[in-house]
Formats: C-alpha cells, structure tokens, sequence
C-alpha cells in the first residue's frame, strides 16, 4: 500500500533484506531429522580419524593386539537463538508486513550471527554452554604467515588429524579474497574448496579476534551440520502485538522474528585444543576510518 506521509515525501517499499550468498548455512549441511535437539545433543564421533596400519602379520589378532584409535567416546552441543526484529508505528501498523520483514531480516543476519558465536563463544562462556569455539583451536605456524603458506600449513594439520577426510576452513570474507587473487580456491556451486577439495566457509560473522593487534585467523574444523528450528513471531498477531509490545513513549511497535540454531562437528570434549586448528593470516583487520 502506497500512502504519503505528513511532509511531502512518499512512502514506498524498501528494497527487500536478502540472504548472503556464501555462508556458514549455504556450506554447512543442514540437519532436518525429527530429532528433539533443542535443550542439546550428544552423539558419538565418526568423522576423527580412528584407524592404523599394522604389518601384515598381524592379522586375524584379536582387537586387543591392536593400537586404538582417535575418535572419542562422544561429543555434545547446545543451541543459540537468533532473532532480528521490525520496528514501526502504531498507525497503519495492522496494514504493514511486520512478519515478511521481520522473516527477511533474520535470514539476512542469521547466518553471521551464528558464525559469530562459533568463532568466539560469546554466549556460550556467559551461561555455560556445552560448545566448542573456533578461537580455542591450536595455533599451527609461526605466527602470522603470507596467506598461501597459512593454508597450507592448516590443510596439512587437518589431514594429518583427519586422514584426508573432507574437513572445512573458515575464513573471514578479506581472508577469501586473498585466497581467490592467490588461486588457492575454486568454486562449485555455492561453496568454495580447495585443491584437496575441503570446503571454505567465508562468514562475515568471521572477524579478527579481540586482541590488541587484531589478529586475523583461518580455522580448520571436521565438516559442520546445522540445525534450525522453525521461525517464530513475537507476538504471533497483531492482537497481541497491541498488547504487549508497544512502547508508549514513542507509540512505537516492535516484533521479533526469532529460531533455534545448533552448530555439529566432531571434536574433543575433553582437549578440544586437538581437533581444532588455527593459524593466523597476514590479512590486515579492517576498520573504519576516522
């Protein structure tokens, strides 16, 4: 509905929010099997590399003549939420697409919302969640290193921990960037892989960690699943929204569109310092000008 507001100004649509096009959900695989996942997970490991090679004499020995191997006895997970929300007047208010707006708004964010808190488990060190963090990974390398022998060095952490399994590297958008003018990715679809064929997940929800300097890191993980649960709208009417969500002093209404979201890999409970890996990156952090 187009209207003109008190001024001489028209009101039109606004160019509709839109999802990024390379994500941690476009590269993720998503979860959608029935499981009750929201108060948390816990599973048992297969993606760590857990076989050997003995001589051949060995053969036919029971397993106890045999080394064990790495895989843990089994891991655990608790979900986020994330939320967006859509602000607006009273007036007219019944006639707005509040939940389109909201609904576009979260699948715009959602993504680097959640990459955010796997990179830095923000939430999960406030309320004690049983998560595993990108920046707790071991740092391979010496320090900060020229992008090409950075990736390198974390492929080759990865294959060595993973047995050349397919793995992902997650990776800040300047990070891709570099690694795209270096020829050290190519694109299939919406995803991007490297010459061994693991997968980058480029998230603009990925930054520099808080240190003093900023440092930028490349982090390498076994391959991530995501679980999403349905969308809500808070309030679900309008009715309600009039009800409760209305800021008086304003005359303003505001409504969330929130979901669950749990992030999947396998890891180490216990040293999760071994299963994750990273490496810091001569990408300069970006900042904003003064």
């Amino acid at each position: 509905m187009v209207a003109v507001d008190s001024g001489r100004r028209q009101v039109i649509d606004a160019p509709p929010a839109q999802p990024p096009l390379y994500s941690l959900l476009n590269a993720a695989t998503p979860v959608e099997d029935g499981v009750r996942w929201q108060l948390g997970v816990i599973w048992s490991p297969e993606q760590v590399f857990g076989g050997a090679a003995v001589a051949a004499n060995c053969a036919g020995n029971t397993p106890g003549g045999k080394p064990r191997g790495h895989n843990p006895m089994r891991n655990t997970a608790d979900p986020i939420t994330v939320f967006a929300e859509d602000h607006c007047s009273t007036i007219g208010f019944e006639a707005r697409d509040y939940e389109g707006r909201a609904r576009r708004q979260l699948a715009s964010v959602q993504s680097a919302l959640i990459a955010r808190e796997l990179q830095l488990g923000t939430i999960r060190d406030a309320e004690g969640l049983s998560n595993v963090a990108l920046i707790d990974g071991t740092e391979v390398g010496p320090g900060s290193s020229a992008v090409e022998d950075a990736i390198a060095m974390l492929e080759g952490a990865l294959a060595d921990t993973f047995a050349g399994a397919r793995t992902m590297i997650h990776v800040t958008p300047g990070t891709l960037t570099e690694m795209m003018r270096k020829n050290l990715i190519y694109q299939a679809g919406q995803k991007w892989l490297t010459a061994p064929g693991n997968v980058v997940v480029c998230d603009a929800g990925y930054a520099a960690e808080t240190t003093p300097e900023g440092a930028v890191f490349a982090y390498g993980t076994a391959m991530v699943s995501v679980r999403l649960s349905p969308v809500d709208l808070v309030p679900g009417t309008f009715e309600a929204a009039m009800a409760q969500m209305v800021d008086r002093s304003v005359n303003e209404i505001t409504l969330y569109a929130e979901r669950l979201a749990l992030v999947q890999f396998d890891h180490s409970d216990q040293t999760v310092a071994d299963l994750v890996f990273k490496v810091e990156v001569d990408v300069p952090a970006w900042h904003v000008g003064s």
